[in-house]
């Protein structure tokens, strides 16, 4: 059973010589709606709102779809109106295309990932489009947990954090085994992550600092990051599902971690 600083280290020798390839995968996964967290509430569409402030001279527009978000102020002009009218157009038809092609975009991000770990098959772009084949199922596996978690919070905001950790390996199994219904994904994901979800919150946890370096550099840093996280996460599914033997075998400093932590439980 691997620690956080296994899969960080499996991650980084994953991504050797892919960096570039990793980075553009995701950041296309990212604009059509399947590199955002699918168990969070803005996995659905997005939301535009305006207003008229300061006796309409300025124009309040706020604009948020998965992975994108703007907030501005302008001055209220016919060019000023027609352009926003422009940009209103493209996120709204960005934000439908999302909603619908999502899911599957998602699970081929995930399928990728997992070839760049394993490599039964060689990483490609390609293979962000592999599971449109499976395009009702992806969609419907969403909107399961979404629902399921959004239920969940309804009782309090813990009970919503649980559940999205304990469906967070459904699109893996499903980007896996095209052919899984979307409720055996989810009662399969909640099976595993049975004692594992301290584990998952402890790797998203470990990237907290290298999220505000990120932070710092105005977002840009998460062209690396998310790929790395990505990575990492992909490693933790291999490690549940017991096939380390698949993926690159840590550095020898985690290893030597992991070996003393095993002794201390002996």
């Amino acid at each position: 059973m691997y620690l956080s600083s296994h899969f960080r280290s499996i991650a980084r020798k994953a991504l050797r010589g892919f960096w570039a390839l990793t980075i553009g995968v995701t950041l296309v996964a990212v604009l059509l709606g399947g590199g955002v967290d699918f168990t969070s509430s803005s996995a659905f569409g997005g939301r535009i709102t305006h207003s008229y402030r300061d006796s309409g001279e300025y124009y309040n527009v706020y604009i948020e779809t998965p992975g994108f978000s703007m907030s501005r102020t302008f001055l209220d002009t016919p060019a000023i109106s027609r352009a926003l009218a422009v940009i209103v157009t493209i996120v709204t038809v960005l934000a439908v295309i999302q909603l619908l092609i999502g899911g599957a975009v998602e699970l081929g991000l995930k399928r990728y990932n997992l070839d760049l770990l394993t490599r039964e098959n060689p990483p490609a772009f390609a293979t962000l489009f592999s599971r449109f084949s499976v395009w009702g199922r992806a969609f419907g596996l969403r909107f399961m947990t979404v629902l399921l978690i959004f239920l969940w919070s309804l009782l309090f905001i813990v009970p919503g954090i649980i559940a999205s950790y304990r469906y967070a390996l459904a699109p893996y199994l499903m980007a896996e085994n095209p052919d899984m219904g979307v409720m055996e994904a989810i009662a399969r994901s909640k099976e595993l992550m049975d004692g594992n979800k301290g584990r998952l919150f402890c790797l998203q946890l470990s990237f907290i600092g290298w999220n505000l370096l990120c932070v710092l550099t105005l977002g840009i840093g998460y062209l690396w990051l998310a790929p790395y996280q990505n990575a990492a996460e992909a490693a933790f599914y291999l490690d549940v599902t017991d096939r380390t033997d698949a993926m690159p075998r840590p550095d020898p400093t985690a290893e030597a971690e992991y070996t003393a932590k095993e002794m201390r439980k002996l």
